[in-house]
């Protein structure tokens, strides 16, 4: 054998050897793997529920603490957008910051003092309406907005005292102060009853000044359904027929129920799409009494 042909040989021994992972080492390669994508992925999914409920917990506070707070704010400075005299004698129906036909189950519209020399501002807060049933909001499909509207610079305060001059609020001036995706009607207690109304409307009228104030709370229906201190309907109790000027000037709301309005709640759950993406089963229930001043909704001439 040549010097060569021996070299060769010695090289073939120490050459590495090309045989790689045999069928039974890559299956247990791969059961292994799923096995920790199996134990991964249910982590994974948890964190990021709950990073996601987090999120929206916060997010639901400053919601809610934004209705607490400046819808209260506005509610407390509400006055009536124009006088309700000609002079000394009541020849129109009482002007009050809650006209008659302005508020509804799902909705009410009244004018505030904003503490501009313009005049009241028009405030609108509402949700989506439930198609075909106007006393709901639209479950999880509704938005709940706030919004406000200026008035016309120059349009007020009123020069002539009668309702034909008053100030005028362009729907271009109109900002959105709050838009709450997801919201619905608050839930009652009791299973299977029906939801709460979203606004509720309390008004009394003192038969003489200084005697005491009978509360009438006036709900979406009269359904059985609905809190038992529930009487009548808004759209009836609150229409322009029944809104009529009082000739006694200590008591000028006295025949107009939207002007005798001394109490607002609303019950709205927030955030009430459950996936996982908005947070589960992280649905707020808002809820806020208003008490109004009977005397501070006046018109002012300062203020409109």
């Amino acid at each position: 054998m040549t010097r060569a042909r021996l070299q060769r040989r010695a090289r073939d021994r120490t050459r590495p050897g090309d045989s790689g992972f045999t069928l039974v080492e890559a299956m247990v390669v791969l059961l292994i793997m799923g096995i920790l994508l199996a134990i991964l992925v249910p982590i994974v999914s948890t964190v990021v529920q709950s990073s996601s409920r987090v999120d929206n917990t916060y997010a639901n506070v400053d919601e809610q603490l934004w209705l607490s707070t400046n819808l209260q704010r506005l509610l407390r400075a509400a006055v009536a957008p124009a006088p309700s005299y000609s002079g000394s004698t009541a020849t129109q129906p009482p002007v009050t910051p809650f006209v008659a036909g302005s508020v509804s189950p799902t909705s009410m519209t009244f004018y505030t003092n904003t503490g501009t020399p313009n005049g009241p501002a028009k405030v609108t807060a509402a949700c989506t309406a439930t198609a075909g049933n106007p006393t709901l909001c639209a479950a999880t499909t509704s938005t709940f907005t706030v919004t406000m509207t200026s008035p016309t610079p120059g349009s007020c305060p009123f020069k002539t005292g009668t309702l034909a001059d008053h100030c005028t609020w362009p729907a271009s001036a109109a900002k959105t102060l709050l838009a709450l995706p997801h919201v619905r009607n608050g839930a009652q207690k009791a299973s299977g009853s029906a939801p709460l109304p979203l606004f509720v409307f309390a008004f009394g009228t003192a038969p003489t000044l200084g005697a005491p104030l009978t509360t009438t709370t006036v709900c979406a229906t009269a359904a059985a359904t609905f809190p038992s201190g529930c009487s009548g309907t808004d759209s009836t109790t609150f229409s322009a027929s029944n809104c009529h000027a009082s000739q006694t000037p200590a008591h000028p709301f006295a025949q107009c129920p939207v002007g005798e309005i001394d109490e607002i709640s609303y019950d709205l759950e927030i955030n009430a799409n459950t996936s996982p993406v908005y947070g589960g089963l992280q649905a707020q229930d808002a809820t806020g009494i208003f008490v109004l001043s009977p005397t501070s909704m006046l018109y002012d001439a300062t203020v409109g």
